[in-house]
């Protein structure tokens, strides 16, 4: 069986470079950490500042993980990857009562609904050492 390792978001910073933000993601309990490039929207859904809650894609993440429940389906966990172009993909696990579903979705899209979740996202150890 393959090691998940949970994954947390660092920080964002600015690419001086390319331009734009990145989220910095790293694997709790290790070094390993890579950069998610991203555009200033979602940036901010990322924010800790408590004035960026209702004005930002979480606010979306929210109703999302809200209607989610109202369903009775819980987001059992959201596993990230990144493929051999550098792309980051989430592949959501539900769960419900009528069963369980994996839904694919951008790997940021995917970080953020975790966050609105409560739950830390996973990788596989072997793609975390490969993407850092």
């Amino acid at each position: 069986m393959e090691e998940l390792v949970p994954l947390v978001v660092h920080g964002i910073s600015w690419s001086r470079r390319h331009g734009h933000p990145i989220v910095l993601l790293r694997g709790r309990g290790t070094d390993a950490w890579f950069a998610v490039a991203t555009d200033p929207e979602m940036a901010q859904a990322f924010s800790t500042c408590p004035c960026t809650r209702d004005r930002s894609l979480r606010r979306l993440a929210s109703l999302v993980h809200q209607l989610l429940g109202a369903a009775r389906a819980v987001v059992e966990a959201v596993m990230l990857d990144v493929d051999d172009q550098g792309i980051l993909s989430a592949e959501i696990v539900l769960a419900s009562p009528s069963g369980a579903a994996r839904i694919t979705a951008a790997g940021l899209d995917g970080l953020l609904l975790a966050t609105a979740c409560g739950i830390d996202p996973v990788m596989r150890r072997q793609r975390l050492e490969t993407v850092t």
